[in-house]
């Protein structure tokens, strides 16, 4: 028995919102930084009004806009809620493909298709 087949499929359902949230999160960072020719690598997360850096939890999707009550921990400045409605489409996207194609092949050109499609709302 493998370890996929010991966790219980709602287990496997929210670990893929999560990395839909994880994944559109990224989303968000390479639309913001690739057209303004920055590396999506470095250097690491900041606000784009005072130029710091953002610590771990500043950086986790959803729940930092909420405790952060959609402002920058440092200058107090807003962050947009499109950020956030894109990690909500994110894990809604994730946990819907698992749901719907499960662990096979046939999530990967799907979530390949979906987030792209997502990339487009970034």
């Amino acid at each position: 028995m493998t370890l996929l087949q010991l966790l219980p499929f709602s287990i496997l359902a929210v670990f893929s919102a999560i990395f839909g949230a994880w994944f559109a999160s990224f989303i968000n960072v390479v639309a913001w930084r690739v057209p303004r020719g920055e590396s999506v690598v470095a250097p690491p997360s900041h606000c784009p009004g005072c130029g710091h850096r953002l610590g771990w939890m500043d950086l986790i999707p959803i729940f930092s806009y909420v405790f952060l009550r959609g402002r920058c921990r440092y200058c107090g400045a807003p962050v947009a809620a499109r950020y956030t409605v894109v990690e909500l489409l994110g894990a809604a996207l994730g946990g819907a493909l698992f749901l719907i194609c499960g662990l096979t092949l046939r999530l990967i050109p799907a979530a390949a298709a979906s987030f792209a499609l997502l990339t487009g709302l970034a």
